[in-house]
């Protein structure tokens, strides 16, 4: 026969309580930062796809503009601002140094994004490229006249004879 269960022994006791419960607030707050830390890393990424993105378009309207040499702007795109400076390398005489940069904010800290690039002194095309010649056809076959690719021509009856 089995003995009725000692009411002290029910339970936990006070200690073991407050202990589950300092190891729970750890945890809770370790996740805590780092969910923070992910979205400041998330804000700062996307900080710096936003001034790339900006240093890329600068940088392309500048060389699509013609490239003079020495020559600083400066300018303001999508509430980011931006510098670019073309120069010519003193080893290099033929080629010269583009540098753009994009000031933007993430978080609490100012940042900078620099790209730079060396260029040659190469001529542009011109705006508009002349139209490609067309596509060569097989011996034989009129591109004019030709079907969807997909069809098959059904045999004319004077082909049978």
């Amino acid at each position: 026969m089995r003995q009725p269960a000692n009411p002290a022994c029910d339970g936990f006791t006070l200690l073991e309580v407050m202990v589950a419960t300092a190891i729970l607030c750890a945890g809770l707050a370790a996740i805590v930062s780092a969910l923070g830390m992910a979205v400041q890393s998330t804000a700062i990424s996307n900080g710096y796809e936003k001034a790339r993105l900006v240093a890329e378009n600068q940088l392309a309207a500048f060389l699509v503009e013609g490239l003079l040499l020495d020559r600083e702007a400066k300018g303001r795109e999508n509430g980011l601002e931006w510098r670019i400076k073309a120069q010519t390398n003193p080893g290099l005489p033929d080629l010269y140094d583009v540098e753009v940069a994009v000031d933007f904010r993430a978080g609490a800290a100012q940042r900078t994004l620099v790209l730079s690039t060396r260029q040659s002194g190469f001529e542009l095309p011109p705006a508009e490229l002349p139209a490609f010649p067309p596509l060569p056809t097989a011996e034989g076959e009129d591109a004019a006249t030709e079907g969807d690719p997909g069809e098959t021509a059904a045999p004319s009856p004077e082909a049978a004879e």
